[in-house]
């Protein structure tokens, strides 16, 4: 129950760009449960506030917690399209 009320307020607080507090729910919910969902929304985060070089650090996370090559994928698309959208 922890991990989805803080996975919920993540969504709710990056919904309203409220990056810096989404990022800490999203890292309270992926310390209770690594998930390459939540480690990609802390990257989001991360993103947005246009901190690439630190976003590389949760992405690689989530690709090491991908099992086969459509996961690694879907990761490194997510990765691109949210440095896209952050303006990068």
């Amino acid at each position: 129950i922890r991990v989805a009320a803080h996975f919920d307020e993540g969504k709710r607080l990056y919904d309203e760009k409220k990056y810096e507090q989404a990022r800490a729910h999203f890292e309270a919910a992926a310390k209770w449960r690594p998930a390459i969902g939540y480690l990609q929304r802390v990257g989001w985060c991360l993103t947005q506030q246009g901190r690439f070089e630190e976003a590389v650090f949760p992405y690689s996370r989530a690709v090491r917690l991908a099992k086969g090559i459509k996961e690694v994928n879907w990761v490194a698309m997510e990765w691109v399209e949210s440095c896209i959208s952050a303006g990068r």
